[in-house]
């Protein structure tokens, strides 16, 4: 236990770049004292002087911050800041009979940049009441010739953490600015955390977006715990892990070293997925009285229970005035299907969404009557209130756990907390799932928002039942029929669009509450993102973005200027293919899977009008390209005076495999080659 308590304060202390400096000169001088004392009772004069010189030569060989600097700099050419070391210590105590659970983090990082002050600011974020901040010092240490200068940070403030994208989150971020930074400062904070869950165990991140040293992790626990942890984007020998035990506490320790930064590359859903981090979660402790075990954690069903125990007991208010509504809405409504649609479709547009993190709030849903009352909440309450709703009319529905997009974790691999999302699931007949987001003004009953496609869901039944089921993709359609005319080096075009999928609900959402005026500016900067910068969009009206489960259409005039150039003979035009991206893979550089943000089915039927006294002298070659999971296809044909293009582009993929990366770039390098080609026309003869 001693023994314990010292390495403790040691590893303390080691990681103190001020203190450990310090240690290790200290202990350094006592060993060459007591050895120069043994030798200098049997040297003569001058050897004593040639000790002497040899100990200044070996103190002089301590790293200086100048070298320390050329060190780093040489390592890691062209970063700003590098993470020098970084650690984590958690520790899970039995305390009052239950876990307990306090976080320990260090952080040092050196700066390389020459506008050092840019690094100088830092924010620790953390939870009032549920990942509380209990400590914190920070402090710079200045090259100062041969040794550092230690100057604390004697300011912090705390306030809302603005990196979350909610309208209230209780989640708050102290801040605080390293002081007197220049090129070659080390900056260093210490943080102690306390946890007020043990279901909700950290995650515990080896590394984000900088170049790492190296990076700790050390985990304390009572060995009346039964841990467990998902390993994320953690290679094999990539981890050091040493394991103790001494009958009371098992101390598991992690390493990891030389850690390159995150490059951002496009086409990637979340960086989560490449970033080496374990997902912790308690199984099960046992009893101090009498050792019985009590499950937390061991698998699904427990966590459906905790689950439901958060979300599903909390309607306490009389729901009469919802009984009555609900009634009033489904009244003469023929089939079970559409009445769950009335209701779905009426909290959607009637209760205003806003994303609300407040304690017990942040996991718990508000009261249906609440919400029917208040006419707002977060995915957690509207999704209450639709369950409540359909209840009411005899409708069973389920409410369903999901992680967005961004967390690249299954239910199926990690029996832990990993959904930040509140839906509904409804089973018609068939025992087909309709997975009804609420927060979703626009969304169709047809399919899920598009930020939970491909994810997995737990659909809660009841306490003892669940499911787990994959939510399916729905593909973005998309029709474009457009007239062109020439007028002199303009073009003017007619089009109708018609819109299916997540594009509908994204122009669905531009259009909403805006005049028309604004309408046609919103589609002239739609139309300039997609590589026309000149067009005025002249007329524009569309369907009615409410009704939901419709093709969304859109009618619209706009004139592209200068796009025709005019020689004195001949007319060069390319061919215009909206919506249609071109994207190539580096395939010797490529780190990161290719993912798409879903899957598209795109066509054009173009009609161009041949100009007045000209004819054609070329067009563009037909491109025609299959491939299972993508296609394209172009051809132009002339009928009377005019030209007919017919163009359909398909991709039936989210995460591309390497070995098709060829084939993509082959099949985006003939769509280059047809945009950018030409159709020539000459004066008639």
């Amino acid at each position: 236990m001693k023994k314990k308590i010292l390495d403790d304060i040691c590893q303390k202390l080691l990681y103190d770049e001020y203190f450990k400096r310090f240690l290790i000169n200290f202990i350094f001088l006592i060993k060459l004292t007591y050895i120069c004392s043994q030798i200098l009772q049997t040297m003569t004069k001058s050897r004593v002087t040639f000790l002497a010189l040899l100990v200044l030569g070996i103190l002089s060989l301590q790293a200086q911050p100048g070298e320390e600097l050329q060190y780093y700099l040489q390592k890691y050419p062209g970063e700003n800041v590098v993470q020098v070391s970084q650690k984590q210590t958690v520790t899970i105590k039995l305390k009052h009979g239950k876990p307990a659970t306090t976080i320990e983090t260090y952080s040092e990082k050196i700066i390389l940049a020459d506008f050092a002050s840019s690094y100088a600011q830092e924010r620790v974020p953390y939870t009032p009441g549920h990942y509380e901040l209990t400590a914190i010092e920070a402090y710079s240490l200045i090259p100062d010739g041969n040794s550092y200068k230690k100057v604390p940070v004697k300011k912090f403030s705390h306030s809302v953490d603005l990196s979350t994208d909610v309208f209230y989150d209780d989640g708050k971020q102290c801040n605080f600015v390293f002081p007197e930074v220049v090129k070659g400062t080390k900056i260093i904070y210490k943080a102690r955390f306390e946890l007020n869950s043990f279901y909700f165990l950290p995650r515990l991140f080896f590394a984000k977006s900088i170049s790492v040293e190296k990076s700790e992790i050390e985990i304390n626990y009572d060995s009346r715990i039964d841990l467990a942890f998902n390993e994320v984007a953690i290679l094999p020998g990539q981890l050091h892990r040493p394991v103790e035990n001494d009958g009371k506490t098992t101390t598991l320790k992690m390493w990891m070293n030389d850690i390159p930064k995150l490059i951002p590359e496009k086409n990637v859903t979340t960086y989560l997925a490449y970033r080496p981090h374990f997902v912790l979660r308690i199984d099960q402790y046992k009893q101090k009285s009498n050792g019985k075990p009590i499950p937390v954690l061991p698998n699904l069903d427990y966590l459906n229970k905790y689950y439901r125990s958060l979300a599903c007991n909390v309607n306490k208010e009389d729901q009469t005035k919802i009984k009555l509504f609900v009634d009033s809405l489904v009244k003469d409504t023929p089939t079970e299907f559409d009445k769950v649609k009335k209701i779905y479709n009426w909290v959607q547009q009637n209760i205003k969404y806003i994303a609300f993190t407040d304690g017990n709030k942040g996991v718990v849903p508000m009261d249906a009557a609440q919400v029917f009352q208040k006419r707002y909440g977060d995915c957690k309450a509207m999704s209450n209130l639709v369950c409540s709703m359909l209840q009411k009319a005899g409708i069973t529905s389920y409410l369903t756990f999901v992680g967005t997009d961004d967390l690249p974790y299954k239910f199926s691999e990690i029996p832990a907390d990993i959904s930040n999302h509140l839906v509904v699931c409804y089973f018609d007949k068939n025992d087909t799932p309709y997975i009804l987001d609420a927060t979703a003004e626009f969304q169709s009953i047809a399919f899920a928002t598009n930020f939970i496609q491909g994810k997995e869901c737990l659909v809660s039944i009841d306490s003892n039942n669940y499911k787990i089921i994959e939510i399916p993709y729905k593909a973005v359609e998309t029709t474009e029929k457009t007239e062109v005319e020439f007028s002199g080096t303009a073009l003017q075009a007619k089009t109708k669009l018609a819109l299916m999928g997540s594009e509908k609900s994204k122009y669905a959402y531009l259009f909403a509450s805006k005049t028309d005026a604004e309408k046609r500016k919103i589609l002239s900067t739609e139309l300039a993102e997609d590589g026309q910068p000149k067009s005025n969009v002249s007329f524009f009206t569309h369907s009615n973005i409410y009704n939901v489960d419709d093709t969304l259409s859109l009618w619209y005039n706009y004139t592209i200027e200068n796009y025709v150039l005019k020689t004195k003979d001949e007319l060069y035009v390319n061919p215009y293919l909206h919506h249609l991206e071109v994207t190539y893979i580096d395939v010797a550089k490529r780190e990161y899977a290719f993912e798409m943000e879903h899957k598209q089915k795109l066509a054009w039927d173009l009609t161009i009008a041949i100009p007045k006294g000209y004819e054609i002298a070329s067009l563009p070659p037909d491109i025609a390209f299959s491939h299972p999971l993508f296609s394209f296809h172009a051809a132009m044909s002339q009928e009377g005076n005019k030209i007919i293009l017919k163009a359909d582009y398909l991709t039936d993929f989210i995460v591309l495999d390497k070995k098709e990366y060829e084939k993509w770039n082959e099949m985006n390098a003939l769509i280059r080659q047809f945009k950018t080609g030409s159709m020539v026309f000459k004066k008639a003869q």
